[in-house]
């Protein structure tokens, strides 16, 4: 449940001490300046680094004041059982948990989030708590994500081809032509990728066409000799055999009562670390 929120721009000579007894988790995020922080009652002030989610624990006494003037959000809650393990984040070195926010698509929706959490919160309009609380599980599901990726060791030459393809998969995308873009020799970069991934950079690139088929059918009335091409597909007839293979039915006959089976292990696996 959450039980407040707040965005301040402080002064350097802000200062503030939480109660010990407070049996609440704190999230805070500073944007810029410089905060430093005691954790405990004899701890020494440190500085506080920015761009990174601190977790404060319940019945955790800090103090804070500013070194340089800055701008913060931070939010109140009580941490659903449900979603315990998602704020299982390493110890910094002030004591508490905390995530660095990378730069990215997922470190973008992460900040995008905890806004919403207090954007949604302060707003007066009907409904803010039920929007406050659904953008404080998808910020702590989010920080769980980011949290599992950041402890993997992902290749990055692997992360910048799954980039390329989502940009790019209606282009001709031959193995040759993306391990070229990463800087990799052709058997190089396909055994990494299949060895990051659980998945083929072929099959990877034929799953994210299908997928965005599957959205084209359910969002226009488009024929299927039109959506092909679209998806990277030059012979519409061989786009329709390679759907059926996939989802069991042909295009035209999915497009009238979609569904959804399950992924196969090998795809869910590249679709979690890689969305």
């Amino acid at each position: 449940m959450l039980i407040g929120t707040g965005r301040q721009v402080y002064r350097d000579d802000h200062a503030f001490t939480r109660q010990s007894d407070l049996p609440c988790h704190t999230i805070e995020l500073t944007y810029s300046g410089g905060m430093l922080r005691r954790t405990g009652d004899g701890d020494p002030f440190r500085l506080q680094p920015n761009h990174t989610l601190l977790l404060t624990p319940p019945s955790t006494p800090y103090a804070l004041r500013g070194k340089e003037s800055g701008e913060e959000i931070w939010l109140i809650f009580d941490l659903p059982p449900k979603l315990r393990a998602c704020v299982d984040w390493p110890l910094g070195e002030l004591g508490i948990p905390e995530l660095p926010i990378p730069r990215g698509p997922l470190g973008r929706d992460v900040i995008r989030a905890i806004e919403d959490v207090h954007r949604y919160f302060a707003d007066m309009r009907p409904r803010r708590e039920q929007l406050a609380e659904n953008a404080l599980e998808r910020l702590l599901l989010l920080a769980g994500r980011l949290c599992e990726e950041t402890n993997t060791p992902f290749d990055e030459r692997v992360r910048r081809s799954v980039d390329l393809i989502h940009a790019r998969f209606a282009e001709p995308l031959s193995v040759a032509a993306i391990a070229s873009a990463v800087g990799l020799s052709p058997s190089r970069f396909a055994h990494l990728f299949r060895q990051e991934t659980g998945v083929t950079p072929v099959s990877y690139v034929e799953e994210v066409r299908l997928e965005q088929a599957q959205l084209l059918l359910l969002r226009t009335d488009m024929p299927i000799k039109q959506i092909a091409p679209l998806v990277g597909f030059v012979d519409p007839y061989y786009f329709s055999t390679r759907f059926r293979r996939r989802f069991g039915r042909p295009p035209t006959e999915w497009r009238r009562g979609p569904t959804f089976p399950a992924l196969s292990p090998s795809t869910v696996s590249s679709t979690i670390v890689w969305r």
